[in-house]
């Protein structure tokens, strides 16, 4: 009958002690005070607010700006006369544009040069459509 009554008061006597290691307070074990995260359900904190930021006005915008011309508001449309989808292209697409129609020296590539070079609004295309014809397609204007 020993032999059964000492596991159970050993048994009992396992729980107790685990009973008091967690569900003693604090004050009685201040080491796992300090060990234990605390853990918040609250939402994080919000961030400043930042102010928006402008960039500084330019003392001589109007003076110095050149006019804006109203070819520089829409695309232009000589692109479209080598493909309906290249209207509206970007700067970079209408010179690879101009440098295949050069390549091309056909009478409708130079055609539409000439339509590029009397209404193309970018001043860099436009250096590059007279620059190329000039030495390619009409040698004899420049």
């Amino acid at each position: 009958m020993l032999t059964l009554q000492i596991p159970t008061l050993l048994a009992l006597l396992a729980t107790a002690l685990m009973a008091v290691v967690i569900f003693a307070p604090e004050r009685v074990f201040p080491e796992r005070a300090a060990a234990t995260p605390r853990i918040s359900f609250a939402p994080p904190l919000a961030p400043v607010p930042l102010e928006r930021w402008e960039p500084p006005p330019e003392p001589y915008a109007g003076v110095l700006a050149p006019p804006v011309r109203a070819e520089t508001l829409q695309p232009p449309r000589w692109p479209a006369l080598v493909d309906p989808r290249a209207a509206g292209c970007d700067a970079a697409t209408r010179l690879a544009l101009v440098e295949a129609l050069t390549a091309i020296r056909g009478e409708w590539a130079e055609a539409i040069l000439r339509a590029a070079a009397a209404e193309e609004p970018d001043p860099g295309v436009r250096a590059a459509v007279l620059d190329r014809c000039d030495r390619e397609v009409w040698p004899g204007t420049g």
